[in-house]
């Protein structure tokens, strides 16, 4: 579930507009200068496991002339097998 997608638009963008401003004043503190453009919640849902494979995240933005980050909140505890991220060298080429 992926609350930008799988809402209703209406509902979507009210979530988006409410997370962003709950979380502006802590993005302006690490990220000063940058726009939140997106905000929202991501589910696996009770129950769902198994690892990931590796994926590429869409972005909205021309990486060529401006720059991306992604922030990323989990709202439960994470471990290896259960929501933790990894980093791929050279990857981002």
């Amino acid at each position: 579930f992926t609350s930008c997608n799988d809402l209703p638009r209406a509902a979507a963008g009210a979530l988006d507009d409410e997370l962003r401003r709950r979380m502006a004043d802590r993005v302006e503190q690490l990220l000063p200068g940058y726009r939140t453009f997106l905000a929202s919640f991501i589910s696996k849902g009770a129950g769902a496991g198994g690892m990931l494979e590796y994926h590429q995240d869409l972005t909205y933005t021309d990486e060529r002339t401006d720059r991306a980050v992604l922030v990323w909140a989990p709202l439960a505890p994470t471990r290896q097998g259960a929501g933790a991220l990894r980093v791929v060298p050279g990857s981002h080429l």
